[in-house]
């Protein structure tokens, strides 16, 4: 019994050992393992020289040999034929209900339906502030939002302080001394 045993264990091994040596003799020759300096993602290379090595983590860092990056990592091959172009298969596209058309210029329109607050532009805004006491006789601009250039007439003001100089100038044109003062004064004003 003993001998069918020791029998049994030597064919298992046999049989092991044949099918081991036919894998080896009779399939093809296994595939290199997958190097980012010679294959792209899936072991496939496409039709075409290398142009060019690219960097994985940094894409402006470029090499005309295969080396590696900065980071460490392996660069890789960009092919003549495969220069920032993705091509897919009709099935793959099917599945992808990826639709292609050609690049046109066109306006593009979209009605957008939104809540929200109109307000002025606070940057744009000024406040004037009249240097003399007085009141305004007439109001030029008489609406919110008028848009307004400087030198533009905006208010008639009344100020007695005003009528006080405009009547010490015209009084006393014979002193010179004293009509400079006044000319000051208004301009300041």
């Amino acid at each position: 019994m003993k001998r069918f045993v020791r029998m049994g264990i030597v064919l298992v091994i046999l049989a092991t050992l044949a099918v081991i040596a036919s894998q080896l003799f009779f399939s093809d020759p296994p595939a290199p393992a997958a190097s980012l300096t010679n294959a792209t993602p899936g072991g496939k290379r496409p039709a075409g020289a290398v142009k060019y090595y690219r960097s994985t983590m940094t894409p402006g860092e470029i090499s005309p040999t295969p080396r590696k990056d900065s980071m460490g990592m392996d660069m890789v091959p960009v092919f003549e034929a495969d220069e920032s172009m993705l091509t897919l298969s009709e099935h793959a596209r099917a599945m992808a209900s990826v639709e292609t058309a050609p690049v046109e210029r066109r306006k593009l329109s979209r009605e957008i339906r939104a809540v929200g607050k109109v307000q002025y532009n606070e940057s744009a805004l000024s406040t004037i502030t009249a240097r003399v006491d007085g009141y305004i006789e007439k109001l030029f601009i008489d609406y919110t939002g008028v848009e307004v250039k400087a030198g533009d007439h905006l208010v008639e003001i009344y100020s007695p302080e005003l009528v006080v100089a405009q009547g010490e100038l015209l009084m006393n044109p014979a002193q010179s001394g004293m009509i400079e003062s006044v000319k000051r004064k208004l301009r300041r004003w």
